[in-house]
């Protein structure tokens, strides 16, 4: 097939009824001489298709404002009615269809296509969902309620509260030197790896040609014809890229535990631990130090409610005295006490 055909679109008469007359041939119907309505057209069945010879497009086709008949866009009188054609409104076309390689073009089907203008018509630009409430009334529900939950969520009240306890707690991560079992690719093996064995495995892919992939495409022209196209495009498949990984063991430091002192006063202060590396050194077995982390809580006591701890700055938890006055925000409906709104005094 050439690269690119063209072939007369069909329409029916919505007057008496003939079907498949050719849009660019019959500008009005041969059996009762009603003029083409352009919104009648429609693609062919693959065997319906009749070639157009020596084509060539002009542009769409306008509507005499007179009589409502297709006309050439290179036409300056109408071919039914002889008005001049100045300033007419060009036909609406129909887009495209497309089919797969080895597969065939069905008719289209009018009655459907106008069917669903009709409805769309009717519908206007108020989408609606079943049932008829539109888009728009839900959305706007939508936000009225969150709205609403989020001023719930911000009104409080104001409840006074007493320091009841001041807790601590301090962390030290341990660390062992020790064998530990891995794997990478062989290339980028880290210092020091020893028991090394190799296995072949997929490290990545490559995009390979591997034919094409075709379809043939249907648009039209809008003045009674549509062009007819096939277009190809490369098709690639996936190839894996195998290379060599490694299994290998390195001794390296490993987190194993943590050695933790914690308190519930002011008085003694936050202490670290001590003495709590079971054999310092760079030996296998040995243990040094990790990284260090504190957390302090003041509790809040309230006359009606559960306590409640507020994590806080080691300058406030030192500060603040056991037994000072507090006031803290609650929730009105769900009753939580808002650990950040607590002012402490400077």
């Amino acid at each position: 097939m050439p690269d690119e055909q063209t072939f007369e679109m069909l329409w029916d008469c919505p007057a008496c009824g003939t079907t498949k007359l050719l849009a660019k041939t019959n500008r009005g119907c041969p059996n009762c001489g009603s003029p083409q309505d352009p919104a009648w057209r429609y693609f062919p069945a693959e065997g319906d298709a009749i070639a157009v010879a020596n084509y060539t497009f002009v542009g769409a086709d306008v509507i005499c404002a007179n009589c409502q008949t297709p006309n050439s866009k290179a036409a300056n009188f109408c071919v039914n009615c002889s008005a001049p054609l100045k300033g007419d409104v060009t036909v609406r076309t129909f887009g495209e269809q497309t089919r797969t390689e080895g597969s065939s073009f069905a008719q289209e089907d009018l009655k459907a296509r106008l069917t669903a203008e009709k409805q769309a018509a009717r519908g206007g630009s108020s989408a609606k969902k079943p049932g008829g409430m539109p888009v728009f009334g839900i959305l706007a529900g939508i936000v009225a309620v969150i709205a609403i939950a989020v001023w719930a969520f911000n009104l409080t009240r104001t409840e006074n509260v007493t320091v009841g306890a001041h807790l601590w707690q301090r962390e030290i991560q341990v660390q062992r030197f020790q064998p530990v079992s891995s794997s990478a690719w062989c290339d980028s093996l880290p210092l020091g790896a020893y028991n090394i064995s190799s296995f072949q495995a997929q490290r990545s892919s490559r995009s390979v040609p591997d034919g094409q992939s075709c379809q043939t495409v249907r648009r039209d022209n809008g003045d009674g014809t549509y062009s007819q196209r096939r277009e190809c495009s490369t098709r690639y498949r996936s190839e894996p890229i195998y290379d060599r990984r490694c299994n290998f063991a390195v001794n390296t430091w490993v987190n194993t535990r943590q050695a933790v002192t914690s308190g519930s006063s002011q008085n003694p202060p936050p202490s670290w631990a001590v003495n709590f590396l079971q054999q310092p050194g760079s030996c296998l077995g040995c243990e040094r130090e990790g990284g260090r982390n504190e957390h302090l809580e003041i509790v809040l006591k309230r006359s009606k409610a559960a306590d409640v701890r507020c994590t806080v700055a080691s300058g406030v938890w030192q500060r603040v005295a056991l037994g000072a006055a507090l006031s803290i925000k609650v929730g009105q409906l769900a009753g939580d006490a808002r650990c950040d709104s607590v002012q402490f005094s400077p």
